[in-house]
């Protein structure tokens, strides 16, 4: 798979190693404390994804113009070894790498994010595909996250010898399956990128009624399996945008549109997790909303292409 070719550069697989462990943590932190949330908080449970949204917000449009001033390698150990230190409460001061001067003002900081919506203004077709990640972005974690962990938590489902945090496990486990298979080529990405969002659609409309379709022992398996198929979604649209940012502006562009991307997809995930869309709604019925407006998003991309492609804003191999 392409997906696989850049490890055989030594160094970016020694990267990638390094990376690996940390992400396998983030992962493990992320499950238990939504599956934390969604006990205690119920349809609330929103608000604590949320507030990571907003720091995020906060921190992407200046962060990248901070660590382009500091060496890389530390900067990357520096960050881990801060998150694992206020994980472990153990370490309360900055490490000293934290504490390299900047050599942005904020004004070019400011810059460079504007520099981001200026790159995208001259695609209409990369407008929307900031405004897709956010509406996709968003309502993939109010499901699969939320709505999903209330359904579990709430119906109490079961399977292969484990409840609880334990079923989260077990699909959020074939959901990562799910990931590396869809790491495959994409000679044609726009299209890549309908198709992907096509099946996180499907999908979230596949895992919202699995509990009604079929019997109480196969919930959990079925779910399982729909988690796996909603995962292949995510590489099919993700690999082929990266190439679209890579191949579409300059290199002095790209990193103001990676840190537009940013700011747009946790705005929509602030947006789509924060209570008053679960409220008194059924996890379920709002997971079928979401897949609906997914793939309503699809259509109105489709329509967008083909129209700027016939105005000569793209070529036709692209789309």
């Amino acid at each position: 798979m392409q997906i696989i070719e850049p490890l055989r550069i030594p160094a970016v697989a020694r990267l990638w190693a390094g990376l690996s462990l940390p992400a396998v943590g983030d992962q493990l932190h992320r499950m238990a404390l939504i599956w934390l949330s969604a006990r205690l908080l119920g349809s609330e449970a929103g608000l604590v994804t949320a507030a990571v949204g907003v720091v995020t917000i906060g921190v992407a449009p200046f962060g990248g113009a901070l660590a382009d001033a500091w060496d890389m390698r530390r900067t990357m150990i520096g960050v881990d070894l801060a998150r694992a230190a206020v994980a472990l409460r153990r370490l309360r001061r900055e490490l000293p790498v934290l504490h390299a001067p900047s050599h942005g003002s904020p004004r070019r900081r400011l810059d460079l994010l504007a520099a981001g919506f200026r790159a995208v203004a001259a695609h209409p077709v990369f407008v929307y595909l900031l405004a897709r990640g956010a509406i996709v972005n968003g309502l993939w974690v109010l499901s699969l996250w939320i709505c999903l962990s209330l359904v579990i938590e709430q119906r109490q489902l079961s399977g292969f010898g484990m409840h609880g945090l334990g079923v989260i496990g077990l699909v959020r486990g074939c959901y990562g399956v799910g990931n590396v298979i869809g790491s495959l080529r994409a000679p044609r990405p726009l299209p890549m990128i309908f198709a992907g969002n096509v099946v996180v659609g499907l999908g979230l409309l596949g895992l919202a009624l699995a509990r009604s379709a079929a019997p109480a022992g196969a919930v959990v398996p079925l779910l399982m399996l729909l988690a796996a198929a909603t995962a292949i979604g995510g590489p099919l649209s993700d690999v082929p945008l990266s190439t679209l940012r890579q191949t579409e502006f300059g290199n002095h562009q790209i990193a103001a549109v990676y840190r537009l991307g940013i700011v747009a997809d946790w705005s929509g995930i602030v947006l789509a997790t924060a209570p008053w869309l679960l409220g008194d709604s059924s996890p379920a019925g709002v997971m079928i909303l979401c897949g609906v407006v997914v793939l309503v998003a699809v259509i109105a991309g489709r329509v967008l292409a083909t129209w700027w492609t016939r105005r000569g804003g793209w070529a036709a191999s692209s789309v």
